[in-house]
């Protein structure tokens, strides 16, 4: 072996530690990227889930009501009509 050899082992040695440790970052910035999405997503959908039943309640009556009344004026107009072809006979 000689002197140039000897002074180049290490740096092979460091170049190859660097090489080895490289997957190993990788997989933790993944696994640290991972982590905060599956964080953010169930906030999301926390969020999501949490509605307010009271506001929902009263939408439901507000569409019921709306339901109801169209369906009586449909029927008064349709009585109506019918009214007025009997004042024909």
């Amino acid at each position: 072996m000689t002197l140039d050899q000897s002074n180049q082992q290490p740096e092979h040695a460091a170049v190859a530690g660097r090489c080895i440790c490289l997957p190993y970052r990788h997989c933790d910035t993944r696994q640290d990227f991972t982590k905060s999405l599956i964080s953010a997503l169930n906030a999301a959908s926390d969020s999501l889930t949490a509605a307010d039943t009271n506001e929902e309640g009263a939408n439901l009556l507000a569409l019921q009501t709306r339901q109801s009344l169209s369906t009586t004026a449909l029927t008064l107009a349709s009585q109506a009509g019918q009214s007025v072809l009997q004042l024909f006979r």
